[in-house]
C-alpha cells in the first residue's frame, strides 16, 4: 500500500488509466471521491480536502495501479 498527495490533474489522469486497463471507476467530483476496483478489489481510493484542494490518495494495491498511472493488468 501507499499513500500520495496529488492534484486534481493527476487523480483524472489515473482514473483514466485505470480504466483503459479495465478497471471499474467510481468517481463524484461534487463529493471529492473517487475509488477504484480490479476484478472487485478496492485498488485506488482518494478523497479531495476542500474544493478545489488536493487530493488524499491510497494506492490499496499498487500491482494494478500506481501514481504514474496502471501497471499490466
Amino acid at each position: 500500500m501507499a499513500v500520495a498527495l496529488l492534484t486534481t490533474k493527476t487523480v483524472e489522469s489515473i482514473l483514466r488509466d485505470a480504466v483503459d486497463k479495465g478497471c471499474y471507476v467510481e468517481h463524484s467530483k461534487t463529493d471529492g471521491t473517487a475509488k477504484a476496483y480490479h476484478s472487485g478489489d478496492l485498488v485506488f481510493q482518494s478523497i479531495q480536502k476542500g474544493k478545489d484542494g488536493p487530493w488524499i490518495c491510497r494506492f490499496v494495491n499498487t500491482e494494478h495501479i500506481t501514481w504514474t498511472g496502471t501497471t499490466a493488468g
